[in-house]
């Protein structure tokens, strides 16, 4: 699923966090992480909910 990466680096920057800790929490590699901000990766449904409720927000 596509998401805008430019509200999902501001809410873990907002949060305090880096590419990596955010790549450690979800199990996955920085680079794959970072695909995400980016948007050349698509999110799936149960990650974008993982995230959504770590970083405080709604889908």
């Amino acid at each position: 699923m596509p998401i805008d990466g430019d509200i999902l680096k501001e809410l873990r920057r907002d949060q305090g966090y880096t590419q990596e800790e955010m790549g450690r929490i979800f199990g996955l590699s920085v680079k794959a992480y970072s695909s995400r901000e980016t948007g050349r990766t698509k999110t799936s449904i149960e990650m974008l909910e993982k995230m959504a409720d770590h970083l405080g927000t709604s889908t």
